[in-house]
C-alpha cells in the first residue's frame, strides 16, 4: 500500500512527466549528457586560464575524483535496492535517483566552493546548468522530478563530504 506521504511526491512526477520529450521527439540526446558533465568541465578550464581558486587544480581532481567516488559509492546500491520504473518504463537502469543531475550538481558545489569568495557569478554557475541538467531529464524522459531532487541533494552532499574528509587527510585543501 502506497504510503499516503509519497502520494503527492508521486502526483507531481506524473504530472511533470505528462510534458516529457514523448510530446517533443526532436529533443537532442547529447545536450542531457553534456550539461551533466560541464560544471566540473568547466573548473578544469578555469584552472587551465589560471583563474584563482580556493584550491590548487591538483586539489581539484582529487576533490572531483573523492566526490565521485562517495556519489556513486552511494548512488548505485540505492538504485539497486529502490528499483523504481522510468518513466519511459525502460527497465534497464533503475531511475531513483538521477545520477547525470547528481553528478552535475557535485560538480556545481564544488565550482561553487572554489570560487565564491572571487567571482560569484561563475561560482553559482554551475546551480544554473545543474539545475538544467535535472530539467532535462525530466523532459527527456528518464527521471521522474523526485529522482531529480534525490539526485541534486545526493551531488552536494557528495561535494561537501569530499571536502570534509579531504580537509583530515591534506591540510592544503581549503
Amino acid at each position: 500500500m502506497e504510503s499516503t506521504l509519497l502520494k503527492p511526491v508521486k502526483k507531481l512526477d506524473e504530472e511533470l512527466s505528462h510534458n516529457s520529450k514523448a510530446h517533443h521527439p526532436h529533443f537532442p540526446k547529447v545536450v542531457d549528457l553534456a550539461f551533466k558533465w560541464a560544471p566540473l568541465t568547466s573548473l578544469i578550464v578555469l584552472d587551465a586560464m589560471g583563474l584563482k581558486t580556493k584550491n590548487e587544480s591538483k586539489n581539484h581532481m582529487m576533490i572531483s575524483a573523492l566526490g565521485e567516488g562517495v556519489l556513486n559509492a552511494v548512488l548505485q546500491p540505492v538504485k539497486e535496492s529502490v528499483h523504481r520504473v522510468r518513466p519511459n518504463y525502460s527497465y534497464k537502469i533503475n531511475s531513483f535517483p538521477s545520477g547525470h543531475t547528481a553528478t552535475a550538481f557535485l560538480g556545481a558545489e564544488i565550482l561553487c566552493h572554489e570560487l565564491r569568495d572571487t567571482n560569484k557569478a561563475l561560482a553559482y554557475s554551475g546551480y544554473v546548468v545543474a539545475a538544467v541538467t535535472g530539467v532535462l531529464r525530466v523532459y527527456d524522459n528518464k527521471h521522474w522530478f523526485s529522482d531529480v531532487v534525490a539526485g541534486a541533494v545526493l551531488g552536494i552532499a557528495s561535494a561537501k563530504l569530499a571536502y570534509k574528509l579531504l580537509k583530515k587527510m591534506n591540510k592544503n585543501i581549503e
